[in-house]
């Protein structure tokens, strides 16, 4: 492994407001923690018009698209696959690549580059290898089940494995979507692309999902918040479905029920703060 070669941090969306204001907080605490690399956001833009701008990320746009041009199925994490290959095809970066998505954020740096053929990768906690999502990926591949890694993102992966899965993962999520139609089809199809590639993660902690086990996360470097943040109670105390920047975040960290759920709150409590400055 050359310790020299960059940490790309890659988060990869459309052009919605939605999408704006979470990578704004991602940039905001990517800067903050002094992640290490670059922070590139690939922002999928067909039909021209102005890109979003950040003072700590680079904006790339791609030409990808959020409908699968094969098929016309509508489904928005497209753009991030045929983003992403868009981007190694034409800047032909080596080194290792962070994937993130935009409602992620930093407490802590991730410093440690990959070598090819060495990825990791944070534990899919609640995936099974069974189910039809998984028969899907099983017919497609042939892979035996066993083969199949509870493994998602945040992971780290080399640009030229991901060069290599990409393609495949493409197919693969076209496939669980036609089939089955799940909203994480592309999680499902990343572990059936590196299986069929025989390409093995190692499980890291990289990310907390909300609102995954506390003892299964504890100190994860990011934050995912893709579903509510609860308080003790199980009752929502905050949701990005219902958030307007910049409005203040009335809830208190002090309520929520999972550490790092408090966490994400004080993070998010502090950029808004920054903001109406």
């Amino acid at each position: 492994m050359n310790e020299t070669e960059p940490i790309y941090t890659l988060v990869c969306t459309d052009t919605t407001p939605y999408a704006n204001w979470q990578c704004q907080v991602l940039a905001h605490t990517w800067h903050a923690v002094g992640q290490p690399g670059e922070l590139v956001r690939l922002v999928a833009a067909p039909g021209g018009g102005p890109l979003p701008t950040h003072r700590h990320a680079r904006v790339v746009r791609t030409r990808a698209p959020n409908v699968h041009p094969g098929n016309g199925d509508h489904y928005v994490p497209y753009n991030r696959l045929f983003s992403a290959l868009e981007w190694l095809h034409q800047e032909r970066p080596v080194g290792t690549v962070l994937l993130v998505d935009p409602d992620m954020v930093f407490r802590a740096p991730v410093t440690t580059p990959v070598a090819p053929g060495a990825p990791r990768a944070q534990h899919w906690v609640g995936f099974h290898p069974s189910g039809s999502a998984v028969d899907v990926l099983l017919d497609e591949t042939g892979v035996d089940p066993a083969d199949l890694q509870t493994i998602t993102w945040p992971a780290l992966i080399h640009t030229s494995d991901l060069e290599a899965l990409l393609p495949r993962w493409i197919d693969l999520t076209a496939a669980v979507r036609e089939r089955v139609g799940l909203w994480e089809s592309d999680m499902v199809a990343f572990v059936g692309a590196a299986a069929e590639a025989g390409l093995r993660f190692t499980p890291d902690t990289l990310g907390a999902f909300m609102n995954w086990p506390e003892e299964t996360v504890a100190g994860a470097p990011i934050i995912h918040y893709c579903q509510p943040v609860e308080d003790r109670h199980g009752q929502v105390l905050w949701t990005k479905h219902d958030y307007h920047p910049w409005d203040p975040i009335e809830a208190d960290p002090a309520d929520a029920r999972l550490d790092y759920c408090r966490d994400l709150l004080v993070i998010l409590k502090d950029f808004v703060a920054t903001r109406q400055r």
